[in-house]
């Protein structure tokens, strides 16, 4: 083996033990420490992956948002997308502004932003200023503050 194509292994090999190292603790991170860690995160692919295997509480990137498993399922039968399997999924927020994704519309407790996540909306940032927050940062600016990177 070249020495080139055995660092890449040796790489790849690290990248994987750090992310299956994260995969353990997801269950118990807050939506914050599960973002920073961003790059550790797979992307969702039903077709790789069976669902039904992994635990409650790891995480998948999918459309630009990071979902949690809320309860294993048989992804050869449920393909769909984590933002349509909500009764399997659950978004997770972060308090970083940096770090904040766009605005998702809850889906009953699913999703809602607690005081000090923030998300984006039209290219703006904002930090939730109140619990179980479902609206829209436009459509209630009151519980809402714009952040100012």
């Amino acid at each position: 083996m070249e020495s080139k194509e055995y660092v890449l292994s040796k790489m790849r090999e690290v990248g994987l033990n750090s992310a299956t190292l994260f995969q353990e603790k997801a269950p118990e991170l807050d939506g914050t420490a599960i973002i920073d860690r961003d790059d550790d995160i797979p992307d969702f692919n039903p077709d790789l992956h069976q669902y039904l295997n992994w635990q409650k509480g790891q995480v998948v990137k999918d459309n630009g948002q990071v979902w949690q498993l809320l309860q294993p399922y048989d992804s050869t039968v449920y393909k769909d997308h984590p933002e349509n399997l909500r009764a399997q999924w659950s978004l997770c927020h972060t308090k970083d502004p940096l770090k904040a994704k766009p605005y998702v519309t809850p889906l009953g407790t699913s999703g809602m932003y607690m005081k000090d996540e923030c998300c984006t909306e039209n290219g703006k940032v904002y930090r939730s200023k109140i619990d179980n927050n479902v609206w829209t940062p436009s459509g209630y600016p009151a519980g809402w503050e714009e952040v100012i990177l």
